[in-house]
């Protein structure tokens, strides 16, 4: 007998980083399931990461800023337009812990009873065909928890038992535009950090950006790029091997610049962690955020902090913390402790 081919839909609106986390579940949904159908509903600023992705079927696009909002009624209105075109799913894998888009996704269902919604959860709360994959906050990277709730569905759904969690950043080429603007060797930097389309998270900012620029282009001959959006750093000084990408690059640039890159600095955010799935050295500056839950997997990436006891701060519960402690988690890690970590990497290059 022929057994009819699953639908599938992820929901991860956003951020950037969040959903690099969550890129894999594309290509494990298809492996587990041969001949699959997955659609994805992401966010309108971080669409452009998964435009192209092989075994993507379809982009259902919202406006991020309506989404991440925090208004209820926002994330109702926006569903209207998706309700009719939407297909049916046999299951819906809900990568957010907020209850909102609980209540979001079922005014999204076309029939009762709808699709089973997988969702990450940090207790085993009940819900009306909602299934939570408990996972403990803080004790688990955010991407492997993810694979859990994939893990989950396959094991609901009759899939084959082994898939590979893997990042595949095929679909998105080196541009062309950077021409002689870009020489090799070069290094990305991402000198801002916590503000997107979720939250503003500014304490994750690292105070020495720019007393550590200044010495690192005199002590290490490679170039450096300066990368992030433009209401992060505006401007910034000027030096022959300091080049300023800040707000000129697309998503789809700013992922083939890091590609190509010897290394990559930068804060817990987006970019760090492209620049950590893409298999480069990168070195993540880590205080109020935990980097159990949002660090580095990559084996030649590198966490820097310096865990005062009050760090981390954040509680994975979307609430930003007020710091009491004069932000003491990120001043404290002083600019020779990156540049020592820089150097460690560049000379194992020129052996």
């Amino acid at each position: 007998m022929r057994t009819r081919t699953k639908n599938f839909l992820i929901v991860k609106i956003g951020a950037l980083g969040d959903v690099c986390f969550a890129l894999p579940a594309v290509g494990a949904l298809r492996e587990a399931f041969p001949g699959a159908r997955v659609d994805w509903l992401v966010g309108s600023r971080d669409a452009d990461l998964l435009q192209g992705l092989p075994g993507l079927a379809k982009l259902w696009i919202v406006d991020s800023g309506a989404v991440f909002g925090r208004s209820l009624r926002a994330l109702l209105s926006e569903s209207l337009e998706f309700r009719r075109a939407m297909p049916r799913y046999d299951a819906v894998l809900l990568l957010h812990r907020n209850w909102n888009f609980v209540a979001w996704l079922s005014a999204l269902a076309q029939r009762v009873p709808g699709p089973p919604i997988f969702r990450l959860s940090r207790n085993t709360a009940r819900w009306p065909r909602v299934i939570s994959v408990h996972v403990p906050s803080r004790s688990m990277h955010e991407s492997l928890a993810i694979r859990e709730v994939v893990r989950r569905v396959v094991r609901d759904q009759g899939g084959l038992d082994e898939f590979e969690w893997r990042w595949d950043f095929s679909h998105l080429p080196t541009p062309a535009r950077f021409g002689s603007d870009v020489t090799k060797p070069y290094w990305v930097i991402h000198p801002g950090g916590g503000s997107n389309a979720k939250t503003v998270f500014l304490l994750k900012q690292w105070p020495h950006w720019e007393s550590w620029t200044n010495g690192i282009v005199e002590q290490i001959r490679a170039q450096w790029i300066l990368v992030g959006a433009a209401s992060e750093l505006e401007d910034w000084m000027a030096h022959p091997r300091l080049n300023n990408w800040i707000g000129r690059t697309t998503v789809p640039e700013l992922v083939g610049l890091i590609r190509e890159a010897e290394g990559f600095v930068g804060v817990d955010s987006g970019p760090l962690h492209l620049a950590d799935a893409l298999g480069i050295p990168a070195i993540g500056l880590y205080g109020p955020t935990s980097d159990t839950s949002w660090g580095l997997l990559g084996p030649r990436s590198r966490v820097l902090t310096t865990r005062p006891s009050c760090a981390p701060c954040y509680r994975d519960d979307g609430i930003v913390p007020i710091c009491r402690h004069d932000h003491r988690c990120m001043k404290d890690l002083i600019p020779d402790q990156v540049t020592r970590v820089i150097r460690t990497i560049t000379d194992a290059r020129n052996l």
